[in-house]
């Protein structure tokens, strides 16, 4: 069977370098990307520099946490968890009319630097591609507590942004 799906994907590998061939030849180098672009997947199924990039930012949020009291927000993709880190850190949101008619809290002035690459969206599509810590001083969030506290976004639940996405949270927090 194995061998069977083998030479499949040699025959099926053939044509496209055929393919491709011929569309060099006709000066279609948009379809030849995209060609190529579906080959490497076949052949290399990890993108190694993503996967060493996203491990690298996940290494960045464990420090953060080591010895820190943590509230991690869990959920589904689009669910609001960036929203919610937002506005937990005293960003200004407002909000918006979107496509559709839907109403969505926009992220319009943000206050703690390290929210700046935590990306908000009003489409229920995964923005987070790494965990990432915000540490907040509790006075700030108008509670009774002392100190600081790590909040951490996180991909979301059923997030299709890949396996380089799962490996690197996945040895992040381990």
């Amino acid at each position: 069977m194995q061998m069977e799906e083998e030479k499949l994907d040699v025959y099926y590998t053939k044509l496209n370098l055929e393919e491709i061939r011929n569309l060099i030849k006709e000066g279609k180098f948009v379809e030849v990307k995209k060609i190529f672009t579906d080959l490497l997947k076949k052949i290399q199924p990890l993108d190694v520099p993503l996967l060493l990039d996203l491990i690298s930012k996940t290494d960045r949020a464990a420090g953060l946490l080591k010895d820190e009291s943590v509230l991690l927000l869990l959920g589904s993709t689009g669910a609001g968890k960036s929203t919610a880190i937002h506005f937990l850190a005293g960003s200004n949101l407002e909000f918006e009319k979107v496509s559709g008619g839907v109403h969505h809290l926009t992220v319009k002035e943000v206050f703690h630097p390290d929210l700046v690459d935590i990306k908000t969206s009003p489409y229920n599509r995964s923005e987070t591609r790494y965990i990432s810590g915000i540490k907040v001083d509790c006075s700030e969030l108008g509670v009774n507590l002392k100190g600081n506290i790590v909040i951490c976004d996180t991909p979301g639940f059923g997030d299709t942004a890949g396996a380089e996405v799962d490996i690197a949270n996945g040895i992040g927090l381990y």
